[in-house]
């Protein structure tokens, strides 16, 4: 579930936090002040899976520009496993490039 909400926050270009969790629920909204974007998602029973309660998909803000906080070492290394297995030669540049090509994303040398 959180990796959902981090990829569509990345694809839609903001930044969300964390407003509530529990057991059975997770409460987010962008990270800019004042913006209006909210999801609330409720787990089914002993499942992993969670419905969508309520969603408010109209910003507010402008979005990011350049840097995506939410895009940390985990969702960079999601993006580029396949490529790794395929060969070994990848560089941090190859990276950098790869994650900026495909999802539009500018990543420091450090970051990849």
């Amino acid at each position: 579930m959180r990796n959902h909400l981090i990829d569509y926050a990345i694809s839609q270009n903001f930044n969300m936090k964390l407003i509530k969790r529990e057991v059975k629920c997770v409460w987010k909204r962008c990270a800019t002040d004042g913006c209006s974007w909210q999801v609330h998602c409720w787990r089914i029973n002993t499942t992993n899976s969670f419905r969508v309660k309520k969603f408010v998909n109209v910003h507010s803000c402008a979005g990011l520009i350049g840097h995506q906080p939410l895009a940390r070492s985990q969702w960079v290394a999601s993006k580029i496993k396949d490529r790794l297995n395929d060969t070994s030669d990848l560089t941090a540049g190859d990276v950098v490039n790869d994650i900026q090509h495909d999802h539009d994303v500018m990543l420091s040398y450090q970051q990849a």
